[in-house]
């Protein structure tokens, strides 16, 4: 048996599978196809809207199947949502003139509300202006770990969704808006200033 087999346990699996699906989700940016806006601002809330709506129906879809079958959908379910969240950040960085965003610019704006302090450190506020950090990939595959350790401990808490017909679908439809609107609002602020990075 490999030491790193031996290290792994039950309760490590599910973080390791969530870190390695933020990591292909940070790791294929997407592109987006809107321009440069005069009022970016107001795309924004738009495009911010529209996104919040799909990921509702897009967990809420996935999060129907009930008990042990429902756990399958989990990890679809949330990566479905990143990768929603991903194309609202490319858009979002689009519509205010900055090029498709980086790894980095993607771990930060889908997981910095989740108070994951790495990812905080991937951007320091210089005056005006937003520095990212470019985080050589050790970084980022620890960053990814990290948050991939935080999410599973939040998906054992809304286990019991997993049992409840359509009530618990509805909540992971609830969540998801309101997930997808803190990820716009945080793109939405990064991309507002001039980006600069190190």
């Amino acid at each position: 048996m490999s030491r790193s087999a031996a290290r792994a346990t039950p309760e490590s699996q599910p973080a390791d599978a969530l870190g390695s699906a933020v990591l292909g989700v940070i790791g294929q940016a997407p592109r987006s196809r809107l321009r440069r806006r005069a009022d970016p601002a107001a795309a924004c809330d738009d495009l911010i809207r529209r996104a919040a709506g799909k990921s509702a129906m897009a967990a809420g879809a996935l999060a129907l199947p009930l008990g042990p079958i429902g756990w399958l959908t989990v990890l679809p379910e949330l990566a479905t949502v990143w990768r929603l969240q991903s194309a609202l950040v490319a858009d979002i960085a689009a519509v205010h003139g900055h090029p498709p965003p980086s790894p980095e610019q993607l771990l930060y704006c889908l997981f910095d509300h989740t108070g994951a302090r790495i990812v905080r450190q991937l951007l320091v506020q210089t005056g005006e202006r937003g520095l990212v950090q470019v985080a050589s990939a050790q970084l980022l595959r620890m960053a990814a770990a990290k948050v991939g350790a935080s999410i599973a401990k939040r998906v054992a808490g809304r286990s019991l969704a997993r049992w409840l017909p359509l009530a618990g679908a509805a909540g992971m439809a609830a969540w998801a808006a309101w997930d997808t609107r803190q990820v716009g609002r945080t793109a939405q602020a990064l991309y507002a200033r001039p980006l600069i990075a190190d």
